[in-house]
């Protein structure tokens, strides 16, 4: 987890610091960059971790972490961080499109995300939803997009600039077309299977993969229940060779600090699962030392 400091601009309580003052857009999607939190790891209860959101303005942490799969217990944070008057940005980089992710209900401050993970397209395409009124924002940078009175011929005005009334007053340039296009499909698609469809496969994937982990005496770095984990499962696997044969053969994993990351999708199968694991364990019993 990452806060914000209220009081001391230049004070670090895990990670990224400003002062209350000093807080702007680009801050903000900062502090949600550096959200972290050790895997298996149950929320902190504890006085220490609430005397810290005492003097925080906002906690920054991921719906799901994405070096270990763990589904973070967001509606305990919330409440915890409501009952000192912090508040919470969330990263949904890692669950959107995987699962219900309902930003009114949670109760937040703000959320960001992109687009190429759950939503399915290639990257270059994001959003941030914020509770805040639109008019209490400001972009941090300026472009005609963004301004209401903007000219014709693109001369500045001489009169004051006016910020368009709505999200486009974030608007610097050029839309990213492709993406967008794409990402109306890509919905059109997540809508017809459903959410829970969805995060229900991806659960039984793994299942799946939790069983063959352990038969071939894999660890698993992070959680093995289903209430605490998503569709990413970090494998205790480190020998540098791995990335390398797996291209080879055909299976793209991430290289992570905890492991190798297994990330399913929608479109992924049990055979997929099956086919990844007959891999491993040739490799198991290939690579050396002990992998």
């Amino acid at each position: 987890m990452g806060l914000l400091d209220r009081t001391h601009p230049r004070r670090r309580t895990r990670a990224a610091a400003t002062s209350r003052s000093d807080l702007t857009g680009a801050q903000l999607l900062k502090a949600a960059s550096l959200a972290h939190a050790h895997a298996e790891q149950e929320f902190d209860r504890s006085p220490e971790t609430r005397e810290e959101l005492e003097h925080a303005y906002l906690a920054a942490i991921s719906q799901v972490m994405f070096h270990s799969g763990q589904r973070n217990d967001i509606d305990s944070i919330v409440e915890l961080a409501n009952s000192v008057g912090a508040k919470i940005i969330l990263d949904a980089m890692q669950s959107v499109g995987v699962s219900e992710v309902d930003a009114t209900a949670l109760g937040i401050t703000a959320l960001a995300a992109g687009s190429h993970k759950g939503l399915l397209i290639p990257q270059g395409l994001g959003f941030l939803y914020t509770a805040t009124d639109i008019d209490e924002l400001s972009p941090t940078y300026l472009g005609t997009a963004g301004v209401a009175n903007s000219r014709a011929d693109l001369i500045a005005p001489s009169e004051p600039i006016q910020l368009r009334p709505d999200a486009r007053r974030f608007e610097i340039g050029n839309f990213n077309l492709p993406a967008i296009h794409a990402l109306g499909a890509a919905l059109d698609l997540i809508t017809t299977i459903g959410l829970p469809a969805i995060n229900d496969h991806l659960l039984t994937l793994g299942d799946l993969l939790i069983e063959r982990a352990d038969a071939a005496r894999i660890g698993l770095v992070g959680p093995r229940e289903r209430a605490h984990r998503s569709h990413i499962y970090v494998l205790d696997l480190h020998h540098p060779s791995w990335p390398e044969y797996l291209t080879k053969a055909g299976v793209r994993l991430s290289p992570v600090r905890t492991g190798l990351r297994v990330s399913f999708g929608l479109y992924n199968t049990a055979e997929d699962a099956d086919r990844l694991f007959d891999i491993l364990a040739h490799g198991t019993r290939t690579l050396t030392p002990a992998a």
